[in-house]
């Protein structure tokens, strides 16, 4: 059983391979636009949606239906009052590369 300290360190690494990925895999006109804080941020509300919205409520994994333009824009709305002003159809593609990462795990 892994120590509590290799645990935090290992979720870490996972998040930022997973920053890696979605920073390499966004279009040419908004990579680089986001600093690996806001992509790390816009996963911690694209997760606080998920749980929020209960669309990870019971059910078969491969059966998740997830409205990503609700996801997106709710991440928005959330962002703000983080003092972000991120467009949405931004966060929409944010939320598709999570999927796909999650997708390929």
């Amino acid at each position: 059983m892994a120590s509590l300290d290799e645990e935090l360190l290992n979720d870490e690494l996972e998040e930022q391979r997973e920053i890696a990925y979605i920073q390499q895999a966004l279009h040419q006109e908004i990579q680089g636009k986001y600093s690996d804080d806001d992509i790390a941020l816009m996963l911690q509300l694209i997760m606080e949606y998920y749980v929020s919205s209960g669309v990870l409520d019971g059910g078969d994994d491969d059966e998740i239906d997830i409205d990503m333009e609700a996801a997106a824009a709710w991440v928005v709305r959330e962002a703000k009052k983080e003092g972000k002003d991120w467009p949405e159809e931004d966060l929409y593609w944010i939320v598709n590369h999570d999927l796909d990462y999650n997708l390929e795990q």
